[in-house]
């Protein structure tokens, strides 16, 4: 008997080839009907036996293409209409009627038995109340129709257009725009939806009858696909010489032979322009960095293929896959040098990534050479996609630029990617037995020289949605950085669906906005927007939420931006709240971290965590500068429970940028007025060390050691950013900081360098007040309890580590709220929280080793050791300056000091200290009794700390989750800020 099912697709169904595989179908199974996309998604309307049509709905599913992402198959039996074939009909933008029941309790009601199925055909959606929090329940409205349709994310050119790319005798021989429904732009040239060719900046160019029949060829890759094009009837191209002069013939030669001589290019891509130039000119590098006001900050290097990358870095078969995903983000690899040196300033990490576009292809098959492929844009502002600003911001310092007549409807920043081991180390190879040292592997078996292989496709499905980790048999972690090109706009799930529309303004720094619509149980993200308090980009954020809220036609309820009442991002809020009469949800930056990385997770409501936010600065309840913050609770009721003891910031943002100001702030709360009186000692060796850390004169340090004693212009902060910072100082790093993170990594750097690593953790060791090692201290509250220890009287212990070399970690002490032995370590009655965790004996450790160093050599600790331990450190020895920035260089050191490769050396002091901090988070964790730990902040990016911590909480039996999905640093705030609007 033959019925006719009405079918509504939503998730990324449009860009993807869904049509022409529902076309193809219906052929196989002899349907008639139509096909149609719609600004939710795709709509079918299918007659044939029931048999059939249920088959067809099943192989919907299971046989869907690769970049197709399926959220719901909503269907209907209705009566038949007598179709007489099966047509892809021309797509609609009005408001479709098909659907006409209420809700899905009204239609499960009134529906014959067997007639419609509704399926929430998500693979990673949790669907049970225990994990998740709500059954996931349709909303189905009679007559009007929400804007569902997801847009696909951009395609790395696939292996099919590659070969007719660089086949001479293919009629599409380097034609720079080659694409098919496998491959090519889609959400950077999407104006609006359905995504059809006139809806998108490939509408001014009109088919060509080669094109328009394979167009229309159900058997021919390019059936449908939206932008076909070739030389005949797609976009120019052009070239624009340094002397302003056109040139339309021969360009790729021309870009080749300028990049081969040292020259500096700017190439339009899929989401930007990125600047070029050879990876192994430290001329071309350095005139790069002075184009883009880009003096320290690493740059990403584009290779030919995966061979191309090994013989440079060290790559995992895990993240040779990543570089070869049609994602193709920038993956940051261990770096085995033999580039410029000024690439990355002899960091041990190299950001590497392959072409993903047919122009960068045919780059390629003419320069076999590394290329710095870096954001086409001057530092800290948005990337620049129009020819016209090209033109005027660029043209002037490069040597030439690469242009074309595609339009770039959207900015879109490549992404980056860090895969961190997950062992007793922090670091290492340990999730590729059989791949430890690939410098010299040729990797290319049995892929082409592009290596892009389909089959080995990182997130195939694109939803986004990987497990907490990527897989627990690898043992690692998959850790964004930057979400943008290949992942932007992929939906986040969501544990439960939305009670209101909802936009959130993400953070002022690496800023990205996210929104979701009511009923909804996913949230998009915007791409990678960047730095607030630039002008260029708060304009440029501002117009992305106005064209955002225009494509999908939201009707915001309620916005939700940060606290801190500073931030361009709050401000536009307020305004926006009030300019539409809605809701304006303030909510505290570190919760934000939190329930973003549970969200992501997939946590239930109610699922009681603990949670611990880390990262470099954040406005705090109590209006100080939070970061270093722990919480316990849920989602709605999520309670601040502790932080690292609070120091000033001397100069507030100018310590930021000079950190050796929050080294003296460290120092001067340690020593208070006795500083003053070791610089009445000329002979001091803690003078000297100060001076030799800081570059500051003696002069100098007694005025900061005045700001500081009498709060000038010093604010407040629990920052473990910030602790990292003045950690690296006391490592040797030196000047100021020219990108965030700096210091940091530097530090990192130098851990990863470590001359002695550590398998195991010991057992933790208590002192007694003389300093022995003894059990553990307990105050008279403890001892007069029957259990005793500090598992039973968690929030009113004290307790103080030893610091023993074997152990690899410093003193650190905990102090809990109405403790008797507060007062020995200085803490102010200010402070609200449950436990405080007292740095200073963290820096007094690292202080005394840094004697121990000094002892041994007369010279400059940081210069002497950095001259005979070869380490692979950056801007230490001569770069000193005052506190003010200026240059001081007047340290003349000896390279025949002999420091002796002993404990005390800053690799390990380095090492130590991370390894302190995650000893810090066990002793918190352990004593909640939560199972359940989430991760988040900046902070978290540093390998060696996250994935030592995630290996010593999983092996002590608690269940842990980090951001992977979005960043786990500010870019990915605004889910969190998104779904706690959407559930409050």
């Amino acid at each position: 008997m033959i019925k006719r099912v009405v079918i509504n697709i939503t998730g990324i169904v449009q860009g993807v080839g869904f049509r022409p595989f529902i076309y193809r179908l219906s052929q196989k199974y002899s349907i008639n009907g139509y096909v149609i996309n719609n600004i939710s998604g795709v709509k079918i309307e299918a007659e044939a036996d029931e048999k059939k049509l249920n088959d067809f709905i099943n192989d919907i599913y299971v046989k869907k293409p690769s970049l197709a992402v399926i959220y719901d198959i909503d269907y209907i039996y209705e009566e038949p209409s007598g179709f007489n074939n099966f047509s892809i009909l021309e797509s609609t933008n009005g408001i479709d009627d098909a659907v006409n029941a209420d809700t899905y309790e009204d239609r499960d009601k009134n529906k014959v038995a067997g007639s419609g199925v509704y399926l929430n055909l998500d693979m990673n959606h949790c669907n049970n109340e225990s994990s998740c929090g709500t059954y996931l329940k349709p909303n189905i409205q009679k007559t009007v129709q929400r804007r569902k349709a997801a847009v696909s994310p951009d395609v790395a050119t696939c292996d099919n257009c590659i070969s007719e790319l660089l086949n001479p005798a293919d009629r599409r021989f380097l034609y720079p725009f080659i694409n098919c429904t496998d491959c090519g732009p889609r959400f950077t040239i999407t104006k609006k939806l359905p995504y059809d060719r006139a809806n998108t900046t490939m509408n001014q160019f009109e088919m060509c009858n080669e094109c328009q029949d394979e167009y229309a060829d159900p058997s021919n890759r390019r059936f449908h696909a939206q932008p076909n094009a070739c030389f005949n009837c797609g976009p120019e191209i052009g070239f624009i010489d340094k002397n302003g002069k056109q040139y339309y013939n021969d360009i790729f030669n021309k870009v080749a032979t300028l990049i081969k001589k040292g020259g500096i290019v700017a190439v339009k891509g899929i989401g930007g322009f990125h600047i070029m130039c050879d990876a192994a000119n430290e001329n071309a590098v350095n005139r790069l960095r002075i184009i883009k006001n880009r003096p320290e900050k690493p740059f990403a290097v584009m290779f030919k293929n995966i061979s191309e990358v090994l013989k440079y870095a060290e790559a995992t078969e895990y993240e040779i896959n990543l570089l070869n995903s049609k994602e193709r983000p920038i993956v940051l690899l261990k770096y085995h040098g033999g580039l410029a040196k000024n690439i990355n300033c002899t960091l041990t990490a190299i950001g590497a990534f392959l072409p993903y576009t047919p122009i960068q292809h045919i780059i390629f098959s003419i320069v076999n050479i590394p290329i710095i492929a870096t954001s086409g844009n001057i530092s800290d502002e948005p990337i620049i996609s129009d020819d016209d600003e090209a033109l005027l911001k660029l043209g002037s310092s490069v040597d030439g630029l690469l242009i074309h007549k595609r339009q770039i409807y959207r900015k879109c920043d490549d992404s980056v990617i860090k895969i961190v081991a997950v062992n007793n180390y922090g670091y290492g190879n340990n999730y590729n037995k059989n791949n430890n040292n690939n410098k010299n592997n040729n990797y290319n078996k049995n892929n082409n020289n592009n290596n892009y292989n389909n089959g080995n496709n990182y997130n195939n499905n694109n939803n986004d949605n990987n497990n907490s980790i990527t897989d627990d048999k690898l043992n690692i972690l998959n850790i964004t950085v930057r979400r943008s090109r290949g992942f932007v706009p992929a939906a986040i799930n969501v544990p439960c669906r939305l009670k209101r529309n909802i936009i959130a303004v993400g953070s002022n720094l690496k800023n990205t906005f996210a929104y979701g619509i009511k009923d909804d149980d996913k949230i998009i993200l915007s791409p990678h927007i960047g730095d607030l308090t630039n002008i260029n980009s708060y304009d440029y954020f501002c117009e992305c939420i106005k064209e955002t809220i225009k494509f999908y036609d939201l009707k915001p309820d309620a916005i939700v931006s940060d606290m801190h009442p500073g931030y361009e991002s709050t401000k536009f809020a307020e305004g926006f709240a009030k300019k539409f009469g809605i809701a304006h949800i303030k909510l505290q930056h570190h919760k934000a971290h939190i329930i973003s990385c549970m969200a992501e997770n997939l946590l239930s409501l109610k699922q009681d965590i603990l949670g611990i936010s880390w990262d470099g600065t954040g406005y705090g309840e109590d209006r100080t500068i939070w970061g270093g913050e722990f919480f316990e609770g849920n989602y709605l009721n999520l309670e601040h429970i502790g932080n690292f003891k609070k120091f000033k910031l001397i100069g507030s943002e100018m310590a930021i940028k000079q950190p050796q100001r929050i080294f003296l702030s460290l120092i001067f709360e340690i020593l208070g007025e006795k500083i003053i009186d070791m610089y009445g000692n000329n002979d001091n060796i803690k003078k000297a060390i100060i001076e030799e850390i800081t570059g500051f004169a003696s002069e100098e340090i007694r005025k900061l050691y005045h700001i500081w004693k009498n709060d000038i212009n010093s604010p407040e902060t629990s920052s473990v950013g910030r602790l990292f910072d003045a950690v690296a100082c006391m490592c040797g790093f030196k000047g100021k900081i020219t990108y965030e993170g700096e210091a940091a990594i530097y530090l990192e750097n130098l851990a990863l360098s470590s001359l002695e690593p550590v398998s195991e953790y010991s057992k933790y060791l208590s002192v007694s007040d003389s300093g022995e090692t003894g059990e553990f201290l307990e105050n008279e509250y403890t001892k007069n309890k029957k259990s005793g220890g500090y598992q039973d009287n968690y929030k009113y212990n004290y307790k103080k580590y030893n610091y023993n070399k074997y152990n690899y970690k410093y003193n650190y002490n905990i102090v809990y709220a109405n403790d008797t032995l507060t007062d020995k370590i200085n803490i102010k009655n200010t402070d609200t929280a449950n436990f405080i965790i007292d740095w200073s004996p963290i820096i007094l450790n690292i202080f005394d080793e840094l004697i121990e160093l000094k002892k041994k050599s007369n010279k400059n600790i940081f210069e002497s050791y950095n001259n005979n331990n070869n380490t692979n450190t950056y801007r230490n020895g001569n770069n000193n300056s005052d506190s003010n920035g200026n240059s001081n260089n007047n340290n003349n050191a000896d390279s025949n000091d002999s420091i002796s490769n002993s404990n005390a050396n800053l690799n390990t002091i380095a090492y130590k200290f991370i390894n302190t901090l995650v000893s810090i988070i066990i002793d918190v964790s352990l004593p909640t009794k939560k199972k359940y730990i989430c991760l988040s902040g900046g902070v978290f990016q540093n390998s060696m700390l996250t994935g030592k911590l995630y290996y010593e909480l999983k092996k002590r039996g608690l269940s842990v989750f980090i951001n992977q999905k979005v960043p786990i640093n500010d870019g990915g705030i605004s889910l969190g800020q998104a779904f706690y609007g959407g559930i409050i």
